[in-house]
């Protein structure tokens, strides 16, 4: 599958423009001293846990797709850049399963997939305590390959002979979230985040859209 990679750099470019110039804003009029994590920069790491997402295939709408759960392992940089506001950018990695079942029959496929990503994301707190609820939302880009047979996208197959063509996968689709949790700023250096989020994205060219909920952890340090 040619992937049409212009689409894919004029969103980066324009999300990294649009991260570049929130997050060069000079701080509000509030000292930094006052608050928290007012004007300060972040660098974290993160893990977050999917639960599993469901789509019907738009071309034969009796084939199911199943994302299985996942971990996704990535890091993350940000801003506040409002007493309220955090703006940031992160990359991610995880290795989901893809299930294809079809509607009455026991046909069942599993594929291996890989999957990495970035969004862009913005943070809204409802507090400028040290522990403040939050919540947040963002958009990207994720792209799922596989070298093994299959996938959302080259299945057409034939159910009852059990048959697909012997081909790689490989698709990139946009991604949105929305999500809350709670940001504690440890002390002047460290911060946790703790988040339940659901995400919206296609695994393939055909399928539906998922929606898959997760749990996520972040654990960085304030400069």
């Amino acid at each position: 599958m040619v992937l049409d990679r212009r689409p894919v750099r004029r969103f980066f470019l324009g999300a990294v423009a649009l991260f570049l110039a929130i997050a060069l804003l000079p701080a509000p009029a509030l000292a930094k001293k006052e608050s928290p994590r007012l004007g300060q920069y972040d660098a974290y790491v993160f893990v977050e846990r999917l639960g599993q997402g469901t789509a019907n295939d738009e071309i034969y709408p009796a084939v199911t797709y199943t994302e299985d759960s996942a971990l996704l392992y990535g890091a993350g940089f940000g801003k506040t850049v409002h007493t309220n506001l955090n703006v940031g950018a992160e990359l991610y990695y995880g290795k989901p399963d893809a299930i294809a079942t079809v509607a009455h029959s026991d046909f069942s496929r599993t594929q291996p997939l890989r999957m990495i990503g970035g969004n862009v994301f913005l943070d809204c707190f409802l507090a400028d305590w040290y522990i403040t609820p939050l919540i947040t939302g963002g958009m990207g880009l994720v792209h799922y390959y596989s070298d093994q047979f299959g996938g959302p996208n080259v299945i057409p197959f034939n159910p009852a002979a059990d048959t697909a063509r012997k081909t790689g996968f490989s698709d990139l689709n946009f991604t949105y979230n929305l999500g809350g949790g709670l940001r504690w700023d440890i002390n002047k250096r460290f911060m946790v985040k703790g988040l339940f989020q659901q995400t919206w994205r296609q695994l393939g060219g055909t399928v539906g859209p998922l929606t898959i909920q997760g749990y996520k952890l972040e654990a960085g340090m304030k400069f």
